[in-house]
């Protein structure tokens, strides 16, 4: 975190304990006020806080502590957020706390959702958080010793294994694999689970999906952002096969929390466009005179104006691919998308446009967030052109008989989009499967060896049982795979590298898991990069705070002096 808190004006704050690169945003209590902001779509930023730093720093910035609790370890705490929108700015402390600030500021409005606690029910559903609490208990059990693996910084593995220690004892020792501990722990996880979905099943309204009502609410979040911490924390004392406690329960009462998980996927990674999403978002509820171009991720150009009329806003998108992606039917995708808000005629610079009449967009709260959702799409809807092609394309092979005569089975057209610099996407059908095929440059010789780490590692977990249905991953580096060595003009090279991905049925077996492949496997090649530069800033880290505590050992090590030498002569 930076040494000064810098206030940015209609902005909130929200402060967080930094994970291991992959897995940031580890803390469960935290996730419970994050997956509120992203639930609502309320800007926000992230200051990030070690374990050490929290009760100094709170103090400073005049955050209160979350309990006076003598018996507690530390009377400060994350999450904490600080909220700039309002004069004075607020702070408020503590989950529970938070969520009910979020909610009475946020909700329930058209602009941000039903609210949390529908009808005045805090009460009864900080009963139910209580009761879950207590019977997943054996979580506690099954991750704290591993939680310090988890941790970025040094100094803060070294809090928490002196707080914690304090409490269970060396957290090396706290219930080990294979320990009499850790069997219990696992059958009390899933007799706590046994519980769980026999009260969501209580909620007929919901069809056992939602706790409350057929809505997601507070309790759900809670839910949920427990889950999350099973996923991002690493544990190494179940089996090979379990490397995460939710590996291990996921697919426990007929897969139900692997499918309740699902209604959050989109509020973990975010596939539209935030700008166009929040600048829609206001817009359509305030009109006024806007004149805004942005860039997107791959160079993709784009710009948010209005004309003569405040009330008529043009989304205008520019992207190098244009060509191919219009070759491959992306306008098709984009007819069925936008419909009538498809502009006829495409802005000077542009390749795409879209308008909006603010005064005709939908007034139902639903149907305007769809309406805003699909605009911040573009660029994702505009490159599943391919993909929705190559999809068709496999059903019509596999419904044409295989040949008798030998000869090989006819496979669809190679398409190719060259989205970057030097960069593409290759995509082909075939009667069983789509493969898709990225290529990437590794400008830097660190950048091609942590890329080869990361994708070597997407082959490897393909090999887990548990992730048997996850796509079939490929990595190669120098040469082009075999799919598109007849491709004129493929680089080759060290710091060039293929990765593809083996598509079967099953990955765009209804319109959902499509729609769902499609925005994932678009964003591979930027998370992949991303990752990349976290891990190196995680490495550069390491190695300022080790050089940082030789300097420390250097300077303790120095000769202290001992006042005046005196001066003998031999006589």
């Amino acid at each position: 975190m930076s040494d000064t808190v810098d206030k940015v004006s209609d902005t909130l704050v929200l402060y967080d304990i930094p994970g291991k690169p992959g897995s940031r945003s580890w803390s469960p209590n935290v996730w419970k006020t994050r997956l509120i902001l992203n639930y609502k779509a309320i800007p926000y930023r992230t200051e990030w806080i070690s374990f050490p730093d929290i009760e100094a720093t709170f103090k400073a910035i005049g955050i209160k502590p979350s309990t006076t609790k003598e018996s507690e370890d530390t009377h400060y705490t994350c999450p904490s957020i600080i909220d700039y929108t309002v004069t004075p700015e607020e702070k408020v402390t503590d989950s529970n706390v938070i969520a009910l600030y979020l909610d009475k500021k946020y909700g329930s409005n058209e602009k941000y959702g039903p609210s949390l606690f529908p009808e005045d029910n805090a009460e009864a559903q900080f009963a139910f958080i209580a009761q879950f609490k207590a019977i997943l208990q054996p979580l506690v059990a099954l991750m704290l010793g591993c939680i310090p693996a988890m941790i970025e910084d040094p100094r803060g593995v070294s809090y928490y294994h002196e707080k914690r220690g304090k409490k269970y004892g060396p957290l090396s020792e706290f219930v080990p694999a294979g320990s009499a501990e850790r069997q219990r722990a696992w059958k009390g996880l899933q007799e706590g689970l046994d519980t769980l979905a026999a009260a969501y099943d209580k909620n007929k309204e919901g069809g056992g999906e939602y706790a409350f009502g057929k809505a997601v609410t507070y309790v759900d979040i809670v839910v949920a952002a427990t889950f999350l911490s099973t996923r991002y924390v690493p544990v190494d004392r179940d089996g090979p096969d379990v490397k995460c406690v939710w590996d291990g329960f996921k697919s426990w009462n007929g897969g139900r929390w692997e499918k309740f998980m699902e209604k959050f996927e989109d509020h973990l990674q975010v596939h539209h466009n935030v700008i166009i999403y929040n600048t829609l978002t206001d817009k359509f509820e305030k009109p006024s005179t806007l004149d805004v171009s942005f860039v997107d991720f791959d160079g993709v150009r784009f710009r948010l104006s209005t004309g003569e009329r405040k009330t008529l806003l043009t989304l205008s998108m520019n992207i190098r691919c244009w060509g191919e992606l219009v070759k491959y039917g992306a306008m098709d995708v984009l007819k069925k998308e936008y419909g009538s808000y498809l502009a006829a005629s495409t802005e000077a610079g542009y390749h795409v446009s879209l308008e909006y009449d603010t005064e005709k967009v939908p007034k139902e709260p639903e149907a305007r967030e769809a309406l805003i959702k699909s605009a911040a799409l573009l660029r994702r809807h505009a490159l599943a052109g391919p993909f929705v092609k190559a999809f068709a394309t496999q059903k019509e092979l596999d419904s044409v008989p295989a040949p008798t005569d030998g000869s090989a089975a006819p496979i669809g057209e190679l398409m190719q989009v060259h989205y970057r610099d030097e960069e593409a996407i290759y995509v082909q059908a075939s009667h069983d499967r789509v493969t898709v095929i990225f290529s990437t440059r590794f400008i830097e010789d660190t950048d091609r060896i942590f890329g080869k780490v990361f994708l070597q590692e997407f082959v490897d977990a393909r090999r887990l049982p548990t992730i048997q249905t996850a796509p079939q991953v490929l990595y190669s580096n120098r040469e082009p795979p075999l799919e598109i060595r007849q491709v004129p003009g493929l680089a080759t090279g060290d710091d060039v590298g293929y990765v593809t991905f083996i598509l079967f049925p099953r990955h765009f077996a209804n319109p959902n898991i499509a729609h769902n492949t499609i925005s994932h496997i678009q964003l591979f090649r930027d998370n992949l990069h991303y990752h990349i530069k976290c891990s190196k800033v995680y490495m550069h880290t390491r190695m300022r705070a080790r050089v940082a505590e030789f300097l420390k050992v250097l300077n303790r090590a120095k000769a202290e002096g001992s006042g005046e030498i005196t001066r003998k002569t031999v006589t």
